[in-house]
């Protein structure tokens, strides 16, 4: 990329300090370590840190301009613009910068399934389109705008998964992106620190659904009771995927087939389309399906786009599945958890476990607020309801789950409770046999991944 200091100082509605000797900036960062020559440099203020401290790193590296809410101290050759608040400058910028392209940008949010869909959809528009997505978790105030900084003239499209905690954060990030499809996975019980119930949560969600023009579309999961209200609240054409005879995508059938996927049949338009989706878990399905709606939307082929979901491989820390050396099959989705893709999740421990030992480590769900011991003890009940064989434990509410699973027939000898994770480790090991089947899952705050690299590790890898 590359733009004048002039139209961004306009953009960002910011005032100059101090002109430096560039007028051309090159790019756009908000981390002085990897600034590069010729970048812009946000001072963003976070938690954990304030950005105005790593000006002078940035411009050491490189930066030709750094936006500031207050003071500092930079060397004349460089570009100073204040701003009242650099987080909001940043989304400004990237709002300006996406309507330069006439694109077609699909927004995808939802308690579960956004990213799995985004990366659904976004190898539907490789197919035929130069696309850009937002890559990892880089989905947030700060992620969407410096995602939506990376487009370039040979960009056909564009597919960005956008998370939110709070309300009002969903509307900025449609105000800033302008998408002109707008898709809602799910509405579950997540992030209710912040936002207090599932109501909250859902009236939070539907913000994409509220910004989005009257020629763009909106594409609803009617399955979920929740996202189905939301559409009383868009302008937007509606497209919906769901189990109904009157769902422009229907889910006909859904198969699960033990460790090698799902085999899916849709209706679409009066016409059948059947694939395998080489993904665990029925859920899955669901995310096809609003992957699908996408391509009915953007007038894919859609036997090819099915032929392209037959292609999907698993995603790192969501269900991936690794298998080990003496026969388990460890299921490795410690990316994120919530109380709807934990159940999700034992559902597939127990398809996946028909004929071997199956094993549930679970660590805290995180960010639930008041509810946090009850919805924790909801798994366990579901976990004895599954009849998983054992259960082990970390975490502030590990008691929580414990006490659901007994209260519904699990016995003392198959729960264990640990403080640490690597007195779980220990105990784990011990209790692995081979031809195991192991689920580990957690929030990301709980670091659940380093149990999976422990167990990959006495596999002898690395």
């Amino acid at each position: 990329m590359q733009f004048s200091g002039d139209d961004m100082v306009n953009a960002v509605q910011g005032v100059v300090m101090q002109q430096g000797e560039q007028t051309q900036l090159l790019g756009v960062t908000i981390d002085s370590r990897k600034t590069r020559a010729g970048d812009l440099f946000f001072a963003i203020q976070g938690a954990q840190f304030d950005g105005h401290d790593f000006c002078r790193e940035a411009v050491d590296r490189g930066a030709f301009a750094v936006v500031v809410s207050r003071s500092v101290e930079i060397p004349q050759k460089v570009s100073v613009i204040n701003v009242k608040d650099t987080l909001t400058a940043l989304g400004d910028l990237a709002s300006w910068w996406r309507r330069r392209f006439s694109l077609s940008l699909v927004a995808i949010t939802g308690s579960n399934g956004k990213t799995t869909t985004k990366e659904m959809v976004a190898a539907l528009f490789e197919h035929t389109e130069r696309v850009l997505k937002n890559e990892g978790n880089v989905n947030n105030l700060v992620g969407v705008p410096l995602t939506l900084l990376q487009l370039e003239e040979h960009h056909t499209a564009a597919v960005v998964e956008m998370a939110m905690n709070r309300s009002g954060e969903l509307k900025r990030l449609a105000e800033i992106a302008a998408p002109t499809i707008g898709v809602i996975t799910n509405i579950a019980p997540a992030h209710l620190e912040g936002l207090g119930d599932i109501e909250h949560v859902a009236q939070a969600k539907g913000e994409l659904f509220e910004a989005l023009s009257s020629d763009a579309t909106a594409i609803v999961n009617s399955d979920d009771p929740f996202a189905q209200k939301l559409i009383k609240r868009t302008k937007a054409n509606i497209i919906r995927y769901g189990s109904s005879p009157e769902c422009d995508i229907q889910l006909l059938n859904i198969e699960e087939k033990e460790r090698e996927g799902i085999e899916v049949t849709l209706r679409i338009d009066q016409k059948k389309i059947h694939f395998h989706l080489p993904l665990l878990g029925k859920h899955n399905a669901w995310n096809a399906a609003a992957a699908m709606a996408v391509a009915y939307v953007m007038k894919m082929d859609l036997s090819e786009a099915a032929a392209i979901l037959e292609t999907m491989k698993s995603f790192r820390m969501r269900l991936q599945p690794l298998h080990l050396k003496n026969g388990s099959l460890l299921l490795n989705d410690t990316y994120n958890a919530n109380p709807s893709s934990t159940k999700a999740a034992l559902e597939v421990l127990k398809n996946c476990s028909h004929h071997t030992t199956s094993i549930a480590v679970l660590g805290d769900m995180l960010e639930l607020g008041k509810q946090s011991a009850s919805l924790h003890e909801e798994i366990g009940n579901e976990v004895a309801r599954l009849r998983i064989d054992h259960l082990f434990l970390v975490g502030d509410f590990a008691s929580s789950v414990a006490k659901g699973a007994q209260k519904h027939g699990m016995t003392s000898e198959q729960i264990n409770v640990f403080t640490t994770r690597d007195e779980l480790i220990r105990a784990l090991r011990e209790q692995m046999s081979g031809q195991d089947c192991i689920l580990v899952k957690g929030s990301r705050g709980m670091k659940m991944e380093e149990i999976v690299a422990a167990l990959q590790q006495q596999e002898g890898k690395p």
